[in-house]
């Protein structure tokens, strides 16, 4: 039965119709039936050439057809292992190397939207060939009239508009996955929608981008061997973003250079740093390295571009990733589940399971050394048995997941020793020792302090407050208590943290005094 409460939020029927028959001509019609669309296409027909493939690629060639917002959407679901199987995983990562390139007279109507008719004025030199090409944006050469060397990246025309749309339409189909397909209500699929159409509102924005890429290059502006490019933002907007041009070679052509085993791990090492720093110093990191996104340049530094895709952590979130590390590395489960369970919404999930959990998953990896172990690939599957555990991995872990499989993976096809855990633990451990720690603890202690600080001065006068209320001779009871037992629990539990509090609060006295002594 048609939804019609749901649908009739929708602008735009006629593309929720297209994309229905999109699916069902490429062999998905009883996740039509079952969402009640089906009035929405009449006469559905599986597309006879799609009958002999696997579903994997009529999943993937059905997001291809359906543009932009799902081909990132296939994109960001290439590397969730813990929702699909990764025989969809693998086949949907093919999306990232596969974008169609519009001519450039389609996409010239950006730059005369920007800069007028006369926009060729802006630039000494600008060459109409794409040099790149993804799902929301084109990349071309061009000479500003000073003579600068750049990178022009333009959003494709109307690019947002289809998106948003998409966005709508996929809000929709997740409440109808939700409330019509019980075995997927697991999955959350409203919230993964959510979370996705944040990301992709980000990655549209240019301005965003163009913050990303400045915040890193003025980080690593005096690094000698990393390169940022520098954005030009008097010339770049939300849908125009002008870069400096780096020359480099592509990691993804690096094999073709002919080094030695000695200077490809060089190379990576490097690459490898650069992540980390990003990562435990700075807290802004690039989440999407796949070899495209990296470049060896001609004065031997390694260089990141394209920042659309960014990954940021707190300082709470990464000393608990520098404590994962480690757990990691010592093979200490306990500790690891621990830390995994802080940083997720975990409810009422069992610490000794998850650690046994994971124990059975990440021993038979090890051997006598760390090299050969693929820990992005261990990542992604830890948030998989997380799912099992009831575990709401938070999508900013699973960015970070994420950016380590692509690292990875890049990594691994210039050199079969790449050890992405040895660096990674070296940069943890450097981490704490720098202070990072004590420096988040004493914070933490200075938020706690004034906690109990209110806490303390506002409970006499709260107090006084409630007795001449109740003093009144006018004053009533009125008492509706729903899960007595859970409220009984928590009025326990908020004694025990005042109790707890004025014990602690003791305690900083006295140790200030006796510092003082």
């Amino acid at each position: 039965m048609l939804d019609n409460t749901i649908l009739k939020t929708l602008s735009n029927i006629s593309r929720v119709s297209l994309i229905l028959k999109t699916f069902s001509s490429y062999g998905f019609q009883e996740f039509i039936l079952k969402l009640g669309l089906s009035k929405l296409v009449p006469n559905m027909v599986f597309s006879h050439p799609y009958k002999k493939l696997s579903a994997e690629k009529r999943l993937r060639m059905c997001f291809e057809k359906l543009g932009p917002a799902f081909i990132k959407l296939g994109q960001i679901l290439a590397h969730r292992t813990d929702l699909l199987p990764l025989t969809f995983c693998q086949e949907l990562a093919i999306l990232h190397s596969q974008a169609e390139t519009l001519d450039f007279k389609t996409i010239e109507k950006v730059l005369i939207n920007n800069y007028g008719t006369d926009y060729l004025k802006q630039f000494k030199e600008f060459s109409t060939t794409a040099i790149g090409s993804g799902s929301i944006a084109q990349t071309y050469k061009a000479c500003m009239l000073d003579g600068l060397k750049v990178v022009v990246k333009i959003q494709k025309p109307k690019v947002k508009e289809i998106i948003k749309e998409d966005i709508k339409v996929l809000q929709i189909l997740s409440k109808l996955i939700e409330k019509y397909i019980p075995e997927f209500k697991l999955y959350q699929p409203q919230r993964l929608v959510e979370e996705f159409s944040r990301q992709l509102e980000m990655e549209m924005d240019f301005i965003v981008e163009a913050n990303n890429t400045k915040k890193l290059h003025l980080f690593f502006k005096d690094d000698k061997a990393v390169k940022i490019p520098n954005v030009y933002s008097k010339y770049s907007s939300d849908n125009i973003l002008i870069l400096e041009e780096i020359k480099g070679t592509s990691f993804s052509q690096i094999n073709s250079l002919n080094y030695q085993q000695e200077q490809l791990t060089d190379i990576l090492d490097k690459t490898l740093k650069a992540y980390l720093k990003m990562l435990f110093q700075r807290g802004l990191y690039h989440a999407d390295l796949h070899s495209g996104n990296i470049l060896y340049t001609e004065d031997n530094k390694i260089a990141f571009i394209d920042f659309g895709q960014v990954g940021r952590l707190n300082k709470r979130e990464q000393m608990s990733i520098s404590h994962m590390l480690t757990a990691l590395s010592e093979e200490d489960y306990e500790r690891f589940a621990m830390e995994y369970l802080d940083l997720s919404h975990s409810g009422e999930a069992s610490l000794e399971s998850f650690s046994s959990s994971l124990q059975n998953l990440i021993d038979p990896y090890y051997g006598v050394t760390l090299e050969g172990v693929k820990i992005g690939q261990i990542f992604m599957e830890t948030a998989n048995l997380a799912f099992k555990h009831k575990i709401k991995v938070p999508i900013y872990l699973m960015i970070f997941f994420k950016s380590i499989l692509s690292l990875e993976g890049t990594g691994r096809n210039i050199s079969k020793n790449f050890n992405f855990i040895k660096s990674a633990q070296e940069f943890a451990d450097q981490f704490i020792k720098d202070g990072h720690e004590q420096n988040y603890w004493k914070s933490s202690l200075d938020f706690v302090l004034r906690d109990l600080n209110h806490l303390l001065l506002s409970s006499p006068r709260q107090l006084r407050s409630f007795f001449r209320k109740v003093g009144d001779p006018n004053f009533k009871w009125k008492l509706d208590i729903q899960n007595l037992d859970k409220v009984a629990k928590a009025v326990n539990r908020l004694a025990l943290f005042i109790l707890l509090g004025f014990i602690f609060l003791g305690l900083v006295v006295v140790f200030v005094n006796f510092k003082q002594i």
